[in-house]
């Protein structure tokens, strides 16, 4: 995924994705994994999940997947036309580095919240994120993933999860990309799920008001003690995240 390219005759669809997933673990031989998927990704992390029972073409995970943290992701295509990714138009005439960077910034919004984009605080860090988005995918690659993420089905297939697996899910109240009723269809289809826990104790975090990019808000540490807390639960042996 990320910057590389897919091959002319390798279609670009989510199983593609699954399955490039599958082969760098294989190859990396590892036998006990944690797996974490933030929106495309976590769609990606559950078609993983879900080879065992492809309907064609099945294929058996030869390694234990101990945790998995599903965040701000979906478990079927969205239909509302209110969320989704949303790109600026891009501007007439030759592409400075400024124009290039305002189009990057105007396509950032969705990703928080309008609170925390126009808060003083962050615009050093929103001016990071633009300079990082200048060598970002190539807009083909970002097409390629929208399309995909449009076209999946995973009807009836978390059922066949195993209860071994334990999974979180985070997901922000404030996400405009992916909508927050997604958490109450993730408790239904995978029903010993926990949704990240709010509150002062380690492990929690201040509140669920924070946008589609969730790390970007609060402090590190406490996102760190999230997964650290989630990462013991039930497990013996510190699996590779």
């Amino acid at each position: 995924m990320g910057d590389s390219k897919a091959r002319k005759d390798d279609p670009f669809t989510i199983e593609t994705l699954a399955r490039d997933l599958l082969s760098l673990i294989q190859h990396l031989q590892w036998r006990e994994v944690a797996l974490c998927g933030h929106s495309l990704g976590g769609v990606v992390v559950q078609s993983l999940l879900f080879l065992p029972f492809h309907r064609t073409n099945p294929t058996p995970l030869r390694f234990r997947v101990t945790h998995v943290v599903l965040a701000c992701t979906a478990f079927t295509p969205n239909l509302d036309p209110r969320y989704g990714l949303k790109f600026a138009k891009a501007p007439k005439g030759p592409l400075t580095l400024e124009l290039i960077k305002e189009v990057v910034r105007l396509t950032m919004p969705p990703n928080y919240d309008p609170e925390w984009f126009a808060s003083e605080a962050n615009q050093e860090r929103i001016r990071e994120i633009v300079d990082r988005g200048l060598i970002g995918r190539p807009f083909k690659t970002i097409l390629q993933q929208r399309r995909a993420v449009s076209r999946y089905d995973f009807t009836g297939f978390h059922s066949r999860l195993s209860p071994d697996t334990q999974f979180m899910i985070i997901h922000g109240e404030l996400d405009q990309i992916v909508p927050f009723s997604n958490v109450q269809g993730f408790l239904k289809l995978i029903p010993w799920a926990r949704v990240v826990p709010v509150g002062d104790a380690l492990g929690s975090v201040p509140t669920l008001r924070f946008g589609h990019d969730w790390i970007e808000y609060f402090n590190p540490q406490v996102w760190y003690g999230v997964f650290e807390v989630f990462l013991q639960a039930r497990c013996e042996q510190k699996p590779r995240l």
